[in-house]
């Protein structure tokens, strides 16, 4: 199914940043990690309708893609849940669908395929399977499913049909780390839907076209090269010249909160200055190299120890032997035996935003522990 122009997919997107729709798209080729995650998505489709066992494609080939260990284990996840919200769900009648196509019975340019749809004669459940392992997603408000819920309402209504429970939105994503786990559930209510629809028609009634914002969204936009909303805020905050007695945390804060969207332009830029050069064009101060990986072996491994046997180096010398790392020996052991075996040592802070999950570590200033110190 062809994209929408207002597709759930992009929501965090354009609900913030409606110009980005009229910014020509530097590239419509999808990358390799959404090529991936399609293929994830079509094993889970093909062994929901056959009522197959992801295992027994290990091995084999789906758009080009090896069914791997990886790919199996998030996928059984995914096909481990839709069974188990069918029974959760409230209500008789229930019933699962995947890969569920929607479009606005008012607005046809509003519309999108949700992964999995649970139904009930009073409820429904949306479930997004989410095969990225970069960036973990949440799910409470969470732009995508909201538009999704929105769609199969309107769907209903129009059908004259009515839910008297509110939905229920569920993210899973096994491959990525999240405090809430990989399936991560939200119930929302129709006050909420009611605000988010508010939101989102404000975008498609014309009222915000045009207007052009920065942030961590431009992060997805294809149109990042060709933005001067995002040009211009990198190169005024390039031009700000660094002086540590001038910080202040407010200032610190704000340019912060631009380096998603900063960083993400220049690694645009950079793509599309390396494509340039490929064709043959120069950009002036820039010059394309040759990048070298590690080293490899050239031969194959039974002539390298006949060489260096040759030379009385002995096998001892040449091999080793080491233990399989935590993450290679759960996958033989299991998940319950390594646990206690193991542990994830602090390696240092990091500066994120506040809506980050993991909490707080908690500094006291020079002042803070004095005034302490002397409290004693």
């Amino acid at each position: 199914m062809q994209h929408s122009k207002y597709s759930p997919s992009s929501s965090e997107r354009w609900l913030s940043c409606p110009g980005s729709l009229d910014v020509k798209a530097d590239s419509d080729d999808p990358s390799e990690y959404a090529r991936e995650g399609t293929a994830a998505h079509r094993l889970a489709h093909r062994c929901w309708l056959l009522g197959m066992n992801p295992e027994s494609l290990r091995g084999k080939e789906i758009d080009g893609f090896e069914v791997t260990d990886d790919m199996i284990n998030a996928v059984q996840k995914y096909l481990d849940c839709i069974q188990a919200k069918l029974e959760d769900l409230p209500g008789e009648s229930k019933k699962a669908e995947l890969e569920v196509q929607f479009t606005h019975p008012i607005f046809p340019d509003f519309g999108g395929t949700v992964d999995c749809l649970i139904t009930s004669d009073v409820s429904f459940a949306i479930i997004d399977f989410k095969y990225g392992a970069g960036v973990a997603v949440d799910v409470e408000e969470n732009s995508q499913l909201s538009c999704y819920a929105l769609l199969v309402a309107s769907s209903r209504l129009a059908r004259r049909q009515k839910f008297t429970e509110g939905p229920e939105l569920v993210i899973v994503q096994p491959r990525a780390s999240h405090t809430d786990g990989p399936i991560r559930s939200w119930c929302c209510d129709g006050e909420y839907l009611r605000g988010f629809n508010q939101r989102v028609f404000a975008v498609m009634s014309g009222k915000r076209k045009g207007e052009l914002s920065a942030g961590d969204h431009c992060r997805w936009c294809p149109g990042k090269v060709n933005c001067s909303a995002l040009r211009q805020q990198t190169l005024a905050i390039a031009r700000q010249e660094f002086a540590e007695e001038d910080m202040t945390p407010e200032l610190a804060a704000e340019v912060l909160a631009s380096r998603i969207a900063i960083e993400s332009y220049l690694k645009s830029v950079e793509c599309w200055a390396h494509g340039q050069m490929d064709k043959g064009f120069s950009v002036p101060g820039y010059k394309l190299v040759n990048t070298l990986g590690n080293r490899r072996y050239a031969i194959d491994e039974a002539e390298i120890v006949r060489r260096c046997r040759n030379r009385r180096f002995g096998k001892k010398q040449i091999y080793k032997t080491e233990l399989l790392s935590p993450a290679q020996l759960e996958k033989v052991i299991g998940k319950e035996l390594l646990a206690p075996m193991v542990e994830r040592p602090s390696k240092g802070t990091r500066v994120v935003p506040e809506s980050d999950k993991r909490p707080a570590v908690v500094r006291q200033s020079a002042s803070e522990e004095f005034a302490q110190e002397n409290a004693q």
